[in-house]
């Protein structure tokens, strides 16, 4: 809601977050903005092309909030509706928004440049500061910074990082990049580097990285990926946008992650769904993630890239070349 009223929202309504009930709201309301996941954004496609005009006209700002704007599918929302997706970043530490794209700064991606007084810090595992452009551990900072979890110093100590200057941080447990025109994209939440076995050699490396470069090929309209017994399984929703038939925009992406990636971090498995599974308020359920990877473990047959296409009621195994 603050992320509304910083971009001039008055007449707010509070409504469900549900999937099937969105389309219905905005034919009703005829809402001029919104925000929520860019999942549930994405409801509004499955409007018919005479309401989804009706809609569109109304809509100035599509805000996605609780997780990042996927640069493939906001190109898929702005070419059927004609409205950009703009995303913001915040924290209940800080007072709810931190940074907000907006009419005069839309990065499209990016969750935009801090708001006055507020600061972002990009770090490496010890707490370096690193350079423009390349990612690390998010903290952020600003005059509405909490003092404390309320007896609860143990958290407090945990969230805290006071710099050399003295200067207090919050550790925010996200993933980020800032680039060079200082705006801030939130890639995911952090998670340990893995340590993988390369004939013999151990090396460590993050997952999130491995994502990004597959999330270059433009067909792809999201991707997670996790590690289970030795084995990275990639879990791939396709975007329609190019208009490539499914099969051949499986065999683009597998020709970008074998260009981009080395061999020892191609993805031992690729689950292809229409969507990644969701929480109740349209996050990517990541615990349903684990467990679907644990059980496609049990059918890898130990070669890479092999593709499982799975929807709610089967999966089949697709032989490939």
């Amino acid at each position: 809601m603050h992320a509304v009223l910083c971009l001039g929202g008055e007449n707010i309504i509070e409504l469900a977050l549900d999937y099937d009930k969105i389309p219905s709201y905005f034919k009703k309301h005829m809402a001029n903005m919104g925000i929520w996941s860019q999942y549930l954004w994405s409801s509004l496609l499955n409007l018919k092309e005479k309401d989804l005009s009706k809609v569109s006209e109304n809509l100035k700002h599509a805000i996605i909030g609780g997780e990042r704007c996927e640069i493939n599918a906001a190109e898929t929302f702005y070419n059927k509706t004609g409205v950009i997706q703009m995303t913001g970043f915040g924290a209940s530490e800080v007072n709810t928004t931190f940074s907000i794209t907006h009419p005069n700064c839309t990065k499209i991606g990016t969750a935009g440049i801090p708001l006055p007084f507020n600061n972002v810090k990009i770090v490496d595992d010890s707490f370096n500061d690193v350079t423009y452009n390349k990612p690390g551990k998010l903290l952020i900072t600003g005059p509405c910074l909490m003092n404390e979890y309320y007896g609860r110093p143990d958290l407090t100590e945990k969230a805290i990082y006071i710099d050399e200057k003295g200067t207090k941080w919050y550790i925010t447990g996200d993933y980020a990049v800032v680039d060079f025109d200082g705006c801030l994209t939130v890639l995911d939440r952090y998670v340990e580097p893995i340590t993988i076995n390369n004939n013999g050699f151990e090396e460590k490396v993050n997952l999130l990285d491995i994502v990004e470069k597959i999330k270059k090929n433009r067909n792809v309209k999201n991707c997670k990926i996790t590690y289970h017994d030795g084995k990275l399984i990639l879990y791939l929703s396709i975007d329609d946008f190019t208009g490539l038939s499914k099969e051949d925009a499986i065999n683009s992406i597998l020709n970008t992650i074998k260009s981009s990636l080395p061999y020892k971090y191609w993805p031992n498995l690729i689950n292809i769904s229409d969507e990644l599974p969701r929480t109740s308020v349209g996050k990517v359920d990541y615990k349903s993630l684990q467990e679907i990877g644990n059980n496609l473990c049990k059918s890898y047959n130990g070669i890479k890239l092999q593709i499982i296409n799975s929807s709610p009621n089967k999966i089949k195994i697709l032989k490939r070349k």
